[in-house]
C-alpha cells in the first residue's frame, strides 16, 4: 500500500509540474499556447520582405546592365540599393530584439526610401519632357543625374529631422519636452479641477 501511495503521489507531482511548465509559457505542449502573427506584424513583414527584394533586384540590375546616366547615375542607385536593404534589415531586426525604439526609427527611414521609387518617376517626368527617347540631350542626361540623387536623399533628411522631433537621439529634444510639460500641467489641472468638485 505505501508503494501504490508512493507512486500514485509521484504521478501527481509529475502531472503538476507539466501543468505549471506548460502554463509559464517556456515549452508550449498544446496548439493553444501558439501566438499567431497580428495584422500589423504580418504586413510588417510583407513590405520588408518587398523592400529586400527590391533593393537586392535594383542593385543586380545596377551591377549587369548599368544605368542611362552612366557612372554617376550607377553609384547613385546602388547607394540607394544598399541603404534600402540594410534599413530594411535593420527595421527588421529591432522588431524581432523587441526594441520598439529603434525599430520606429528604422521604419521611418525604410518608409523614406520606399517612398523614393515612385518619386523618382514622377520627377524624371517632370524634369525630362521625352523620357521614352534612346538618344537623351546632355541636358537631359545631366537632369536624370540629378534625380538619381534628388529621389532618396531630401527624404532621408526629412526622416532624421521627424526621428528627432519625435524620439530624438539619446537626449530627448525639445520639442517632446514642451509637449510633455503642457500635458503635465493640464494632467495636473484635471486633478485638481476634481478635487475641488469633491470639497
Amino acid at each position: 500500500m505505501d508503494l501504490k501511495d508512493e507512486s500514485s503521489s509521484r504521478h501527481l507531482n509529475l502531472k503538476k509540474v507539466n501543468v505549471d511548465h506548460s502554463s509559464s509559457g517556456d515549452a508550449p505542449s498544446t496548439p493553444n499556447t501558439f501566438q499567431l502573427v497580428t495584422e500589423e506584424e504580418l504586413i510588417g513583414r510583407l513590405i520588408i520582405l518587398g523592400s529586400v527584394v527590391a533593393s537586392i533586384g535594383g542593385l543586380f540590375y545596377v551591377f549587369i546592365r548599368g544605368t542611362v546616366g552612366g557612372t554617376q547615375m550607377n553609384v547613385s542607385f546602388s547607394i540607394y540599393g544598399f541603404l534600402f536593404f540594410f534599413s530594411a534589415l535593420l527595421t527588421f531586426y529591432y522588431a524581432r530584439k523587441r526594441d520598439f525604439g529603434q525599430h520606429k526609427r528604422w521604419a521611418v527611414r525604410t518608409f523614406a526610401l520606399a517612398i523614393g521609387s515612385a518619386l523618382y518617376r514622377l520627377y524624371v517626368f517632370l524634369l525630362i519632357s521625352d523620357v521614352k527617347n534612346s538618344a537623351m540631350s546632355e541636358e537631359q542626361k545631366k537632369s536624370l543625374i540629378i534625380t538619381g540623387w534628388l529621389f532618396y536623399f531630401p527624404n532621408l533628411l526629412i526622416a532624421e529631422l521627424i526621428i528627432w522631433l519625435l524620439w530624438g537621439y539619446g537626449r530627448q529634444p525639445r520639442i517632446i519636452s514642451v509637449i510633455e510639460k503642457v500635458e503635465n500641467k493640464l494632467h495636473h489641472k484635471n486633478n485638481s479641477d476634481d478635487t475641488q468638485k469633491f470639497v
